[in-house]
């Protein structure tokens, strides 16, 4: 069984806005900071910059056991403006034909993720039509808080388009800003995948903290995966309880994803104190006293299945 990882990112000095670098660095402090031992520093925004290309990722897929990764940039990009740190000026086209290079440096180990901004209609048609002809890429990542709820009916023509050119959509969900959370809730997930049975969702960072809205969603969808990227911050009971749940009813719809190299999964950045999140995977197991109130085991099989059976048999990998 191959290890897939379905969501990371690619940063780059000279194609990354200067302010997105700003304001992602901030969120990565801010959600790293308690995971550090007590007096161990910070890594710096160059560590976590410099360390977030493509030789980065694979050396860190490398360590951490991982046989493929779904790469994208970021849709929050188009926040910033696109003055890069290097003081260049670039588009979105650009980015994303960077986004290609690095796929096609590693075609083995990489699979794209085309950013894409629903709110520019026909416009984005033509993005996503690019993206699978001219690039190759096997999916989609909006960002909901950029101003549009997932089930807004003038956005279903970019969906019905996807679902014909067989690309799957991936939805950030949860509270990380800028933008407004009121866009980010699972529920509204439920009309799309409903409207477009045929279409292969993506609920990433578990839609926290609505965990079990997205789990009881996806029961209902078969469309739909939940990703666990972000739980590995947090190995004490809130975590346990999120895994658990989801094994518990959807346990053939959890799938890896790391937000590399945003969080703590970024050797470059984190050095000895890295999260290996295979490892974090294959170490999950029920305390006796959550086993004995109910809490269901973390089986050999349903981590094969979180660490890349389920996104194999969902997208025929």
């Amino acid at each position: 069984m191959k290890v897939i990882d379905v969501h990371t990112h690619l940063s780059s000095v000279d194609l990354m806005p200067e302010r997105w670098i700003e304001h992602e660095y901030k969120i990565c402090m801010d959600l790293c900071r308690n995971m550090l031992p007590a007096g161990v520093p910070l890594p710096s925004k160059k560590a976590l910059i410099e360390g977030g290309g493509v030789d980065g990722l694979i050396n860190d897929m490398d360590k951490f056991g991982i046989n493929i990764s779904f790469v994208m940039d970021s849709p929050k990009s188009s926040f910033y403006g696109r003055r890069t740190l290097s003081g260049k000026l670039v588009n979105q086209m650009e980015i994303e034909e960077w986004v290609n290079q690095c796929v096609a440096k590693y075609p083995d180990r990489l699979k794209g993720i085309g950013a894409l901004d629903f709110t520019r209609g026909e416009e984005a048609i033509e993005d996503m039509e690019r993206y699978a002809d001219e690039f190759g890429f096997i999916g989609l990542k909006p960002y909901p808080p950029r101003g549009f709820y997932p089930n807004d009916p003038k956005i279903y023509p970019i969906y019905k388009r996807a679902q014909e050119l067989g690309m799957h959509i991936q939805f950030h969900l949860g509270g990380v800003p800028p933008g407004r959370m009121k866009y980010c809730q699972p529920i509204y997930l439920d009309d799309v995948a409903t409207d477009f049975p045929e279409l292969k969702i993506i609920a990433l960072h578990m839609g926290m903290p609505h965990v079990e809205e997205v789990a009881l969603i996806a029961a209902h969808n078969p469309n739909i995966l939940v990703d666990i990227s972000g739980v590995t911050l947090d190995m004490r009971y809130r975590a346990l309880h999120s895994m658990a749940y989801l094994i518990t009813h959807v346990p053939n719809q959890v799938v890896l994803g790391t937000d590399w190299p945003c969080l703590n999964t970024n050797s470059a950045a984190f050095g000895s104190h890295v999260v290996n999140p295979v490892k974090w995977v294959n170490e999950l197991q029920t305390p006796q006293i959550l086993s004995e109130l109910g809490m269901p085991q973390f089986t050999d099989e349903i981590k094969r299945k979180i660490l890349g059976k389920n996104i194999a048999e969902f997208l025929k990998l």
